[in-house]
């Protein structure tokens, strides 16, 4: 009874590893087409997994497999060789879909050719069911059986592992680097003295303040981050664990209650601090008040949390710069004192700019994507264009690297057309107004040629910028 009871269990394990197995790897093969599935192709893939899965569990009364191989006295189980046939269906399936994305088979055929290929494991699994000398020699013994499972799952690590095909993004999807940037060289240190915050920093180039990064995230919560990347190069998304760019993060959030720094870490899930396992703390001093110091955080691997006054400070480094950061917080980070505040230069006032109203911007955005003169366009941009979509993170890009991703897409054939009217006002995704626009061309896989994409207008003390695009998914 009991032995029945535990290989029933392993069982089920391994058709729920097996269904989650192929279930990644599938999402991963068709999340590339379009992030949007339609229903119909995500009702395929559950029967997909499904099918992968729970092979292994049903008996099949009177198939081919009911009992063990008779072929050896060392022959493979019945589940066993289930489990490799719907591995191996799942395997051919991910090898078509593949073909189609490399071959762009849906631009020439249709989008309606993906919906087909995701019934290819179900067929190819019944097929060798029914036909079992397909697969025979695969699973002949208990250990073949086992090597051509493990083979089968390899294939589709592997095939879920193959990079993106060589085709130009729209700037909604365009790929965040990664944290293999060159080493840095650092040079002469700088004093960031922030009015806003009420603090300074001492730190060496080539870190800036980020004009992407920096802000006001609402709720009396305000930030301000220090960079490697140049101005108008960098890449933000919504989660700091995707760019894993180094950085210097001084975040000031309200704290009426004045709790201590650790109260505020045990009842905080913000940026990392105190959120995480394995976390450790450690009583310090910083700038001569109390604070604590907590390492192991996510994305800021070491950081100081310090009451002031109505403030709780969270000062530290991440990613790359999380270790070297420490030094130059703890010998220079300083709260600013009244009288410091008021010593501080007033700023220059701003010199007057031409008015430009969003009917401007909307117009000559039509006019630009019309003749394609990015010149144009980038003087209508914001200096941090933001790439939305509905229901996922956005993306963050500096001027000049969006223009550059804008001018790729349209060497390669992107063409948008723009409606310039109407111009719906009202806050939009961080923005005031949007007008309505359609990306696409014959050859662009990043965006159909009937996806409309809303063009996002920022109003600036009177003067309108274009400062992104919205993607609403189906």
């Amino acid at each position: 009874m009991l032995r029945a009871l535990a290989a029933g269990l392993g069982r089920l394990l391994v058709a729920i590893a097996t269904g989650l197995l192929v279930l990644f790897a599938y999402l991963l093969v068709y999340g590339r087409f379009d992030p949007a599935l339609t229903q119909l192709e995500w009702w395929l893939i559950l029967a997909t997994v499904l099918t992968a899965g729970f092979a292994v569990l049903v008996p099949w009364p009177g198939a081919y497999d009911s009992g063990p191989s008779k072929a050896s006295v060392n022959g493979s189980p019945a589940g066993l060789r289930r489990l490799f046939a719907s591995l191996a269906a799942a395997t051919l399936g991910l090898v078509v879909g593949y073909a189609v994305y490399y071959g762009r088979l849906e631009t020439r055929l249709g989008d309606w050719f993906l919906a087909p290929t995701l019934l290819v494991p179900p067929v190819a699994y019944l097929t060798l069911l029914a036909h079992p000398r397909l697969h025979n020699p695969f699973v002949r013994t208990r250990g073949r059986a086992v090597f051509s499972v493990a083979a089968a799952i390899g294939m589709i690590v592997g095939l879920g592992a193959l990079p993106d095909r060589a085709v130009l993004t729209a700037p909604a999807q365009v790929s965040s680097p990664q944290s293999t940037a060159p080493r840095v060289t650092f040079g002469p240190v700088v004093r960031f003295t922030s009015a806003e915050l009420g603090y300074r920093i001492d730190l060496p180039t080539p870190f800036r303040r980020s004009s992407c990064e920096s802000r006001n995230w609402g709720s009396g919560t305000r930030g301000e981050v220090f960079v490697i990347a140049p101005e108008g190069e960098e890449v933000v998304t919504d989660s700091s664990l995707d760019t894993q760019a180094p950085g210097v993060e001084v975040i000031a959030e309200q704290n009426p209650d004045r709790v201590s720094a650790r109260e505020w870490i045990d009842s905080n899930l913000h940026y990392g601090v105190g959120s995480m396992m394995g976390q450790q703390y450690e009583e310090t001093v910083l700038d001569g008040r109390p604070a604590v110091l907590v390492r192991g955080g996510l994305p800021m691997g070491n950081a100081y949390v310090m009451p002031v006054g109505p403030l709780m400070y969270t000062v530290g480094g991440r990613w790359a710069a999380s270790d070297v950061a420490l030094g130059w917080i703890e010998s220079s980070f300083h709260i600013l004192s009244e009288t410091e505040r008021r010593a501080l230069p007033t700023a220059a006032p701003a010199l007057p700019v031409a008015s430009r109203s969003a009917e401007d911007v909307a117009d000559a955005l039509a006019d630009g994507f019309a003749r394609h003169d990015l010149h144009a366009l980038e003087a209508l941009m914001t200096e941090c264009m933001v790439s939305r979509r509905v229901a996922a993170d956005s993306l963050t890009q500096g001027r000049a690297r969006y223009t550059r991703g804008l001018a790729s897409l349209m060497s390669n054939g992107l063409v948008v057309a723009v409606q310039a009217r109407p111009i719906v006002v009202g806050p939009t995704a961080g923005a005031d107004a949007y007008v309505s626009s359609t990306w696409g061309d014959a050859q662009s896989q990043a965006v159909k040629s009937s996806t409309v994409i809303d063009l996002l207008l920022e109003n600036r003390d009177g003067r309108w910028f274009w400062s992104g695009t919205l993607l609403d998914l189906p």
